[in-house]
C-alpha cells in the first residue's frame, strides 16, 4: 500500500510540474501555420462573341471570361459569365487550346455555377505544356448551345486583367497559430490579429 501511495504522489508531482512548465512557456499548441503555395497566379481575360467561332456563328450572343493560373504549380482558377444570352440553352461550355482562327481540344470542362456564370471546377491543374499554351495566349472559351452544339461563342483567353478586377478565386488564408492561453491573462481585441495573406498577383 506504502508502494502505490508513493506511486501515486509522485506522479501528482509530475503532473504539476509538466502544468507549471506549460504556464510559463506559454505553452504552444500545435503551429497550423500553413505553407502558401508556391508560384504566382497571372490572370488573362477574353472577351466571346460569334465572331470568334471557326466558323463564325451568327448570334447575338456575348459574354466575358477571366482565367487565372499558377504558371509553377499549374493551378488554374477562373469563370466565364454570358453578358447577352444564346436564344437557345447553353449545353456545355469549356477551355480549349487553339491560337485564334483555329479550333483545339478541351482543355478543363467548366461547371454551372448559375446566373450565366460557368466556373473552373477546384482542384484542376494544368500541364506544364498547357501552362505554356496559356502564357502565349492560345488558350480560349467556348460556349455551346443547342442550336450551335460546336460553339455558339468564343473568347481567345490572351487579354488584360482589368486594374482591381476582382480575383475570381480569392486564396484561403493561413490558419491562426494555436496557442495555449493557460496561466495569461487576456488580450485585448485585435491584439493576436495575423496580417492579411497576400494575394497573388
Amino acid at each position: 500500500m506504502r508502494g502505490n501511495g508513493k506511486f501515486l504522489v509522485l506522479s501528482i508531482l509530475l503532473m504539476g510540474a509538466f502544468f507549471l512548465a506549460t504556464c510559463n512557456s506559454g505553452g504552444s499548441g500545435t503551429d497550423a501555420t500553413a505553407t502558401p503555395e508556391a508560384g504566382t497566379f497571372v490572370g488573362k481575360a477574353a472577351v466571346l462573341s460569334g465572331g470568334e467561332e471557326v466558323p463564325p456563328a451568327a448570334t447575338a450572343a456575348n459574354g466575358s471570361g477571366i482565367l487565372e493560373v499558377n504558371t509553377t504549380t499549374g493551378t488554374v482558377n477562373g469563370r466565364l459569365t454570358i453578358g447577352t444570352s444564346p436564344t437557345t440553352t447553353i449545353i456545355a461550355a469549356h477551355v480549349h487550346e487553339g491560337a485564334r482562327g483555329a479550333n483545339g481540344s478541351i482543355v478543363v470542362f467548366l461547371e454551372n455555377s448559375g446566373s450565366g456564370v460557368w466556373s473552373v471546377p477546384a482542384g484542376n491543374a494544368l500541364s506544364p505544356a498547357q501552362v505554356n499554351l496559356f502564357s502565349a495566349g492560345t488558350l480560349y472559351f467556348n460556349v455551346r448551345t443547342a442550336a450551335n452544339p460546336n460553339g455558339e461563342i468564343r473568347g481567345q483567353i490572351d487579354g488584360a486583367v482589368a486594374a482591381g478586377a476582382a480575383r475570381t478565386v480569392e486564396p484561403a488564408a493561413a490558419p491562426a497559430r494555436l496557442v495555449s492561453t493557460m496561466g495569461k491573462k487576456p488580450h485585448p481585441p485585435g491584439s493576436n490579429a495575423l496580417p492579411p495573406a497576400a494575394a497573388g498577383k
